[in-house]
């Protein structure tokens, strides 16, 4: 018999293929552009800011709240941010 590795973790990308996770991720961007002094996103909105990366998502939903030319990365928590 041979020896098969065993299994560490199971990731899952919860962008909406597996579950509803729209609220969450509208929840997440609320509390930072709450910090941020912006207007929160509505439920309807969100859903069309999904996909693409988190990066892509705080510029769709900068654009919708109507927000002053700013560096993204800044409202991108530094652990969020891919490395080229």
């Amino acid at each position: 018999m041979h020896d098969l590795p065993t299994l560490q973790a199971v990731i899952f990308d919860s962008d909406g293929t597996l579950v509803d996770s729209a609220e969450d991720i509208r929840a997440a961007v609320n509390s930072l552009f709450a910090e941020a002094g912006l207007r929160p996103i509505a439920a309807a909105e969100i859903r069309t800011m999904i996909g693409d990366g988190v990066p892509k998502l705080i510029e769709r939903a900068l654009m919708a709240a109507d927000a002053k030319p700013m560096d993204i990365l800044d409202l991108v928590p530094p652990a969020c941010r891919v490395q080229p």
